[in-house]
């Protein structure tokens, strides 16, 4: 992966292969090493996620296309175990009799034999039919509480015993995907994944590697993780390719996950769908495969032409109308949620027959206790309520890298909850909905976990029982500790349009910003934040260099306003410092470039503000040690790497002098910078916020974790170190920052484009002067831009440098917050 960040398209691909083959072989050693490289292996995709994406679709297919003449279409001899009748007495002796070995602690890795020593093949058959249905009548209902997992656990317990008896665990495999369904489709994402791990344990102790690692993909992809689905599918593929028969059940099963990963990643391409259907065709499934795989290729086709995909919806529901009203049951949570999506997509034809059966189907998920998803693609009452308990759930979430895709419910919640906070004018309602929409994983802690992914505890909570702490505007203005005259604004994307919340002291206000809810903010970023760049000099038509005049500078900072005058709010004129919390959405919008309607000027040259990421970093961050006195400063910069350095170096001579600085200038640090005060200077691309990477004499310096220990406040002199992106597949924002805010730094300083050498001997000193006498380092920053600007007129050089996290770091014998 390092050699394939910042290369061409065609070179990555290559890279991407070769590691996933790597990781394919170094896996199937055995589950340790599985558990301990995938993880990391998926951190490392996400580096270059689009590109990844896209080569692991195409080489998915190239291995099922190698596959295809292998597909049985014979059904396995274990399918026999789906047509044993029932008989309820019956089962409640045998449950009696396997009782004591299913109580207690259950470890559902573990195999229990005793189970089925004690069963007759006639009475194990009977126990596994009851197994199947019990799943299938319980998966009527889209969300299951505590008491029905709990449940299912037991049943896992009792199959892998019966499976192994009799040699069937593919019957196993099979019937497990039907529960992590159902843990997804409850929001119960981490245990959907811990019982992923609880499987691939069990397909490593059996041999049955392909089938495992399949039934990992299925999990990751329904919590629309599409680099980790994507990742499990390619090593069950590649496993698969040393069988000379695929089962037909498998052979279904891969072709309907491709469906839905090309889904969930909105990769459209109608002749791999229709290849992947004329396969399906081949293996003469039943009716009830045939609904499910043509309603996931129809889904597949939302990020096409939406109107092409509802009239194909159409004729499939008027052609296949008896065997849908055969299946309305046990189909009708996919389709209604295939029939809605059509909808908030934009499908705006007259589609009788679809509507007529998204009214049938809303009858029976309601008729069968599915009232919070009908709640979920319908009302906008009670959103809120269904919010906290997503929320809740996400609590459970250990690794910080999952909570963008477990958060896909959440934000979409959040964006209805918004727009309903601002029409009935509560403020709460409106903070809560900011949780997810403005990336709450830079204030999460990994949770760690000791030994085998075995057991976790089920939330089940009650959205009465959740309480955000910050949920009246005066306990909110207290955790926030800003100023009297300073404001916090919470910048929030509803489906359509942006809205805000601005606070100051205990008084709130909502409105809605029109001009930022037509700018695409990824557009922004590349075209135009992305390619900024201040320079001192220009070339005349003999190509001569020459120094730019001030009239000059001004023509530029014209154009850039020109650029930004979308970018429009109204700062009351009472504001001293801005706050801004930003949806992930705009949050690649400068803040420093935003401009106020009312005076027409630029934020950043107006009032000191830095962007505070979000409520729940801001309010933990109060809590953060301040700069003690007497705080250490340190200095890293690779001087032998290329004279730019030096000369910067030179340019800040009399800075380190003054203020005591402990300079670095080896080509990296003998240690990671630990100081109070941190200052990194080497050369950053505009990909920093994917690829992690620090540059110095144009090779790039790998490990930059080497560079940067802990610390309290850090200033980032690195080109583009600043920039976010913010990508669907993950929903989370990308930016080396969060790296920094999340080891613990309160207040962290960087360029959002390329850094003009010139800046820092203007800025520091400044920044250093107003710090070091006890100033905010909001004010210090604010106050070291200015200074910039007097002698550069142009935002490309006085705005580059923005405050990321908390604005109130300074010098004091106490944190913000403290507990007596």
């Amino acid at each position: 992966m390092d050699a394939s960040v910042d290369q061409p398209t065609e070179v990555q691909m290559d890279n991407i292969e070769k590691c996933v083959i790597m990781i394919y072989h170094h896996v199937t050693n055995g589950y340790q090493q599985s558990r301990e490289c995938l993880q990391f292996s998926i951190g490392q995709l996400k580096r270059v996620q689009r590109i990844a994406v896209v080569k692991m679709i195409l080489m998915a297919m190239h291995s099922i296309d190698l596959l295809a003449s292998r597909f049985s279409k014979t059904p396995s001899p274990s399918t026999t175990y789906y047509d044993v009748k029932v008989d309820r007495l019956v089962i409640d002796q045998l449950i009696n009799r396997i009782g004591p070995d299913i109580s207690g602690n259950v470890n559902i890795s573990q195999l229990k034999r005793e189970i089925s020593h004690k069963l007759t093949l006639e009475e194990r058959k009977l126990m596994a039919s009851y197994c199947v249905e019990t799943v299938q009548t319980l998966g009527l209902r889209a969300n299951w509480d505590g008491d029905i997992i709990n449940g299912q656990t037991m049943l896992m317990t009792i199959m892998y015993s019966i499976c192994k008896h009799d040699n069937v665990m593919d019957f196993f495999f099979n019937w497990a995907n039907n529960i992590s369904d159902r843990l997804n489709t409850s929001s119960q994402y981490q245990l959907a994944r811990d019982f992923a791990e609880s499987l691939m344990m069990i397909g490593h102790q059996e041999g049955m590697i392909a089938e495992c690692y399949y039934d990992a993909s299925r999990a990751y992809i329904g919590a629309r993780h599409v680099l980790g689905g994507l990742l499990y599918v390619n090593i069950s593929l590649l496993d698969l390719q040393k069988r000379t028969i695929v089962r037909k059940e498998l052979a279904f099963d891969i072709i309907w996950q491709m469906l839905k990963i090309m889904r969930d990643a909105h990769f459209h391409n109608q002749d791999f769908v229709d290849e992947l259907l004329k396969m399906y065709d081949g293996l003469g499934m039943d009716e009830y495969k045939t609904l499910s795989i043509y309603q996931t290729a129809f889904g597949a086709g939302l990020y096409g032409d939406i109107e092409e995909t509802a009239k194909r919806v159409e004729a499939f529901l008027c052609d296949k109308r008896d065997m849908i009203y055969s299946y309305m049951e046990h189909s009708a949570v996919p389709w209604y949620s295939l029939i809605r999506s059509l909808r908030q997509n934009g499908a705006k034809g007259d589609y009788l027959v679809m509507d007529s059966f998204e009214r049938m189907m809303e009858a029976i998920l309601l008729q069968n206790g599915n009232e919070k998803m009908v709640k979920f693609y319908n009302e906008k009452e009670g959103k809120s309520a269904l919010l906290m308990e997503e929320l809740a759930k996400l609590e459970t979430t250990r690794n910080s890298e999952d909570i963008g895709q477990d958060s896909y419910k959440a934000l979409v919640l959040a964006k209805d909850v918004i727009e309903k906070a601002v029409a009935d004018n509560k403020p709460a309602d409106f903070i809560l909905a900011m949780r997810p929409k403005s990336d709450f994983s830079f204030a999460m802690t990994d949770k760690k976990l000791e030994g085998d992914f075995r057991k976790v505890d089920v939330v089940d909570p009650n959205a009465e029982d959740c309480n955000l702490p910050y949920g009246e505007i005066d306990r909110l203005a207290w955790l926030l500790q800003t100023e009297k005259s300073d404001c916090v604004m919470w910048i929030g994307k509803g489906n359509s349009n942006v809205f805000r919340m601005t606070l100051i002291g205990d008084m709130y206000k909502f409105d809605e910003l029109s001009a930022v809810s037509a700018i695409d903010a990824d557009k922004l970023q590349k075209e135009i934040i992305g390619e900024l760049v201040f320079s001192q000099t220009g070339r005349d038509r003999s190509d001569t260099i020459y120094t730019k005049n001030e009239l000059e500078l001004k023509l530029e900072a014209e154009q850039i306003y020109q650029q930004m005058k979308e970018c429009t709010i109204a700062v009351p004129n009472i504001v001293n410092r801005i706050s801004f919390i930003k949806d992930m959405a705009v949050s690649a919008i400068p803040h420093q470039l935003m401009i106020d309607e009312r005076t027409g000027k630029f934020v950043g040259e107006s009032w000191p503000s830095a962007n505070v990421i979000s409520t729940e970093f801001l309010i933990k961050s109060n809590f953060n040690d301040p700069l003690p006195k007497g705080y250490n400063k340190s200095y890293w910069s690779p001087l032998n790497k290329e004279a730019t350095f030096f000369g910067i170096k030179e340019g800040l001579k009399q800075v380190f002098e003054d203020y005591q600085f402990n300079v670095d200038d080896n080509d990296e640090p003998a240690m990671p910078l630990h100081a109070d005060l941190n200052i990194v200077c080497t050369h950053g691309a505009d990909n920093i916020s994917d690829s992690k990477w620090f540059y110095a004499g144009g090779t790039p310096i790998l490990n930059s974790k080497r560079v940067v220990g802990p610390g309290k406040v850090l200033v980032l002199f690195v080109c583009h170190s600043g920039s976010i992106t913010y990508q669907y597949y993950d929903h989370t924002m990308h930016t080396i920052i969060k790296r920094y805010l999340r080891m613990g730094y309160s207040s962290v300083i960087a360029p959002m484009w390329s850094l003009n050498t010139e800046i820092t001997k203007i800025w520091l000193p400044v920044f250093m002067e107003i710090v070091d006498a006890g100033g905010y380092v909001v004010d210090a920053v604010f106050q070291a831009n200015m200074e910039v600007k007097k002698q550069f007129i142009t935002p490309s050089a006085w705005a580059c440098l923005h405050l990321f996290g908390n604005p109130y770091m300074k010098i004091a014998d106490k944190p913000i917050l403290f507990v007596e």
